[in-house]
C-alpha cells in the first residue's frame, strides 16, 4: 500500500500538479451501520460518500470532501450538528395528527417507515384525499392531505397537515388561514393561504416534515418540466437563470453532476424552442456569471472556478441575476423569467437573498405571470430558506434532494398515455375567431373532422380509439347522421392544407349521437341544440406521441386521483367535479377561465372565412343569469350547457365540436364542447355556448364501456 502511494506521488509530481499531489486523504473513515464509498483518487476536492441501508440516512452529513490538509471535511453540518463518528439513522414520520370532523388510528407521536394511518369521517362529512397514508422511505407521508368536509363553503376545507396546525376556520372568498408545525418539523409550502374567486386556495398544499426527509427525484422532474412554459410563452420568449453553489463543501464529483444536470436541462428545452435563452451564475463566497443570456453557449463552462472557495453568498448571485434581467428586459413584451437555484448550504454572507428576490419581483411587469422561481436544496440546504425564496404557486416550486446523485434521476421517461399533458419541440405563434395560431404540440388532443360534403368540425382525443365532438357536427340532416365512411378524422395537425393532412387521417368505425339530442324541435324553440354531444369510434388505435395525446375528462378515476377528490359514489363525485371545474356551469359565480381551439371562421360583418391554421383563445365561464340574458332563443337557459366569453375572442363556424379546456394541477381537462353562439355572425364580444362535459359524462362513459 505504501509503495503504491509513493509511486502515485512521484507520477503525480511529474505529470499533474505538486499542490494536489501532496495531499491524499486516508481510507480509515467509518460509519456505524453503514459503508463508506471512497473516490477513485483521494485528492483535494474528491468526495467520500456514506452509504446507508434502506430507510436510513447518514448523520450528520452524507458526504465529505478531501481538504488541502489531507483530512476529510469535518463531521459537522450547517445546522451545527456534530459527531465524532458518522452513523446511519432511521427516517420517520410525525405522529402529531389533527383531523377535523373525523378520527384516525393508530395514535402515536412518531411513525416508523412502512407504518400506516387509517382515517374515517364523521357522518355527514365526505372524505377528500387519502383514507390511508403510509410513512415512506423518504421520511414523508404517502398520498394527499386527508380532509373531512361537508362541501358547504365557497372554498373547500383546506385541511391540516400531518404534524402541524391550522389557524383559521372560515373558508369564504378572500379569507385566509395560517399554518404552523410542531417542534422539530419543517413547514413546506405557504405559511398563509387565501380563498380565491375561483373557489380554490392560493399556494400548494402545505406539509410538515423532518428536516432531512426528501422529495422523489421523479416528482421534482414533473414540476420542473418547462414544456408548459415554452408553449405558453413562445410569443415573448423565456429567460432561464441557473444559480448554482459550487464551493469546496460540495466537492469535485458533485460539481460535475450539477454541471451535467444544468447542461442537460438547457439542451432539453433549447431543443424545444428557439426563444429560450439561458444564463448560468455560480457562487461560493463570491459570484460569477459564467454564461450570459446573450451567449447561450455551453462551450467551456467553468463550474470548477470556486472549487477551493468557502461560503454561501446567495444574495450576490441573485444580484447578478437582477442586473441581467434589467439589462435584457423588454418592457413592451417582457419575457418569462425563470430562476432555478441549486444549493447545498445556508446563506451566510453578502446581501439578503430575500431582499434581492423582492427587487427582482418589483422590476418585472406582472410578476405572477412573468416570474417563476424554483429551488433545489441538497444535503445541508435549509428548507425554510429555500421555501422563502421560491415562488408561491398552486404547484410546488421548492424541493429537497438527499444528494447530488439524485439529479441524474430527475428527468424520467414521460408516460405517453397520461391525459392532459402537453409536449413540445418547437411552436410558432401567428394570428376560434381572431385567435392565436397554435403550434403542433400545443393542443395534442385536438382533432379535425372532415366530411365528404366538405363540412368540417372539431373534436378531441379522449381515449385511444375515441373522439369527443358535438352531436350537430355528426348530423347530415335533421334526422340522419353521417355514415362512418363519410367522416375522416385528422390528428396531430395544426394546418388543414392538403400537404399536412396527407397521411394523418383515420377512418371511423361507428358514430354515436346523444340519445336526447335535439337540434330544433319546433318553431317555439323549446329545445335547441339540446344535449349536443357525440362520439366517434375509430377503426384502429391511435399511436400516442407529443402530437397526439388524450385530454383529461371529468368524473374519471384518473382525474379523481390527480385532484384528490372525495370518495363518493360516481354520481355525487361527478356533481362535485362539475362544481369545482365549471362552478356548476356558472351557477356558483366562480371565476373559471380556459381555452377553446379550432379551425373556425374569422371575419367581419358575418363574412366567415375558415382558418387553415389551428387557432386558440382564452375565455371565461359566465354566470347563468348572464347566459340567460344573452341566450338567442325564447326559453329558459338549459342545464345541459354553460356560456363563456373572451376578450376579442369567440368560437365560430367550423369550431363546433372542439374542446373547451381548463388547466388544474398541471393537467388539461375538457369541461365543454363548442356548441353554438348567440349570433349568426362571428364578432368580438359575442357569447358562446358549450355543452357541459360533466353533465354528459354518464352517457359518454356508457358508450366507452360498451
Amino acid at each position: 500500500m505504501e509503495s503504491d502511494r509513493g509511486l502515485f506521488l512521484v507520477l503525480c509530481w511529474i505529470i499533474i500538479n505538486p499542490v494536489l499531489c501532496e495531499t491524499l486523504c486516508n481510507e480509515s473513515v467509518k460509519i456505524a451501520r453503514g459503508e463508506v464509498r471512497y473516490p477513485v483518487t483521494r485528492e483535494v476536492g474528491s468526495v467520500l460518500k456514506y452509504m446507508c441501508p434502506n430507510y436510513t440516512r447518514a448523520f450528520p452529513v452524507s458526504w465529505r470532501v478531501c481538504m488541502k490538509n489531507g483530512q476529510w471535511s469535518p463531521l459537522r453540518n450547517s445546522f451545527l450538528e456534530r459527531a465524532t463518528t458518522a452513523s446511519c439513522v432511521p427516517y420517520s414520520c410525525s405522529g402529531h395528527i389533527s383531523l377535523e370532523n373525523g378520527r384516525y388510528f393508530p395514535r402515536r407521536t412518531k411513525f416508523s417507515i412502512g407504518s400506516m394511518v387509517h382515517f374515517e369521517c364523521d357522518s355527514g362529512f365526505n372524505m377528500f384525499g387519502s383514507p390511508n397514508r403510509t410513512c415512506l422511505a423518504t421520511g414523508k407521508w404517502s398520498g394527499k392531505m386527508t380532509i373531512c368536509d361537508s362541501g358547504e363553503t365557497f372554498c373547500p376545507n383546506p385541511g391540516i397537515p400531518l404534524g402541524g396546525q391550522r389557524i383559521g376556520a372560515r373558508f369564504w372568498e378572500g379569507q385566509q388561514v395560517r399554518y404552523t408545525c410542531y417542534r422539530g418539523m419543517v413547514l413546506r409550502g405557504p405559511e398563509q393561504r387565501t380563498c380565491r374567486s375561483d373557489g380554490s386556495w392560493t399556494g400548494t398544499e402545505p406539509r410538515c416534515e423532518e428536516r432531512f426527509s426528501f422529495d422523489e427525484p421523479e416528482a421534482v422532474g414533473k414540476h420542473l418540466n418547462m414544456a408548459e412554459e415554452v408553449i405558453t410563452n413562445t410569443d415573448k420568449g423565456i429567460h432561464m437563470y441557473f444559480v448554482v453553489k459550487v464551493s469546496a463543501s460540495i466537492g469535485k464529483e458533485n460539481i460535475e453532476k450539477v454541471q451535467q444536470f444544468v447542461e442537460a436541462t438547457i439542451e432539453k428545452y433549447t431543443d424545444f424552442s428557439k426563444v429560450l435563452r439561458s444564463s448560468v451564475v455560480i457562487f461560493a463566497s463570491t459570484a460569477d456569471e459564467i454564461m450570459a443570456l446573450k451567449d447561450n453557449s455551453l462551450d467551456d463552462l467553468d463550474f470548477m472556478k470556486f472549487l477551493n472557495r468557502t461560503g454561501c453568498n446567495t444574495g450576490e448571485a441573485l444580484s447578478l441575476v437582477l442586473n441581467s434581467i434589467k439589462e435584457n428586459l423588454d418592457w413592451k413584451k417582457p419575457a418569462k423569467q425563470v430562476i432555478l437555484l441549486i444549493t447545498n448550504g445556508r446563506h451566510n454572507m453578502g446581501p439578503s437573498p430575500y431582499a434581492l428576490i423582492q427587487n427582482i419581483t418589483d422590476v418585472i411587469p406582472e410578476p405572477t405571470k412573468n416570474l417563476d422561481i424554483f429551488t433545489i436544496g441538497i444535503g445541508d440546504a435549509s428548507k425554510e430558506e429555500l421555501d422563502r425564496i421560491a415562488s408561491q404557486r398552486q404547484e410546488p416550486r421548492s424541493f429537497y434532494l438527499p444528494d447530488y446523485e439524485a439529479l441524474d434521476k430527475i428527468y424520467p421517461e414521460e408516460n405517453p398515455n397520461a391525459c392532459g399533458v402537453r409536449g413540445v419541440k418547437e411552436v410558432h405563434y401567428g394570428r376560434v375567431y381572431k385567435g392565436t395560431e397554435a403550434g403542433q404540440q400545443q393542443w395534442p388532443w385536438q382533432a379535425f373532422l372532415k366530411m365528404t360534403d366538405n363540412v368540417q368540425g372539431g373534436g378531441s382525443i379522449i381515449a385511444d380509439r375515441w373522439i369527443l365532438t358535438a352531436a350537430h357536427v355528426l348530423m347530415k340532416s335533421a334526422t340522419a347522421t353521417y355514415d362512418p365512411s363519410e367522416i375522416t378524422v385528422f390528428l396531430g395537425v395544426t394546418r388543414t392544407t392538403v400537404k399536412e393532412l396527407h397521411g394523418n387521417g383515420m377512418s371511423v368505425e361507428k358514430v354515436f349521437v346523444h340519445k336526447d339530442y335535439v337540434y330544433n324541435n319546433d318553431e317555439s324553440h323549446s329545445q335547441v341544440f339540446a344535449h349536443d354531444v357525440g362520439l366517434l369510434k375509430l377503426n384502429r388505435t391511435i399511436k400516442y406521441s407529443d402530437k397526439r395525446r388524450p385530454v383529461c375528462l371529468p368524473c374519471t378515476e384518473e382525474l379523481s386521483e390527480i385532484l384528490s377528490l372525495p370518495n363518493l359514489d360516481w354520481n355525487k363525485q361527478c356533481q362535485y367535479q362539475d362544481r369545482i371545474l365549471t362552478g356548476n356551469g356558472g351557477e356558483d359565480f366562480r371565476t373559471v377561465t380556459g381555452y377553446i381551439s379550432g379551425w373556425g371562421g374569422w371575419g367581419k360583418s358575418g363574412k366567415k372565412r375558415t382558418s387553415n391554421s389551428l387557432l386558440f383563445g382564452e375565455i371565461s365561464i359566465k354566470g347563468r343569469d348572464i347566459c340567460s340574458k344573452s341566450y338567442p332563443f325564447p326559453l329558459p337557459f338549459p342545464d345541459d350547457r354553460f356560456c363563456a366569453i373572451g376578450e376579442d375572442v369567440d368560437a365560430c363556424g367550423g369550431d363546433s365540436g372542439g374542446p373547451f379546456v381548463i388547466k388544474t394541477k398541471g393537467r388539461w381537462i375538457q369541461v365543454g364542447i363548442v356548441s353554438h353562439g348567440s349570433s349568426t355572425k362571428c364578432t368580438s364580444g359575442t357569447m358562446g355556448y358549450y355543452a357541459s362535459v360533466p353533465k354528459h359524462m354518464d352517457w359518454i362513459r356508457q358508450q366507452l364501456d360498451e
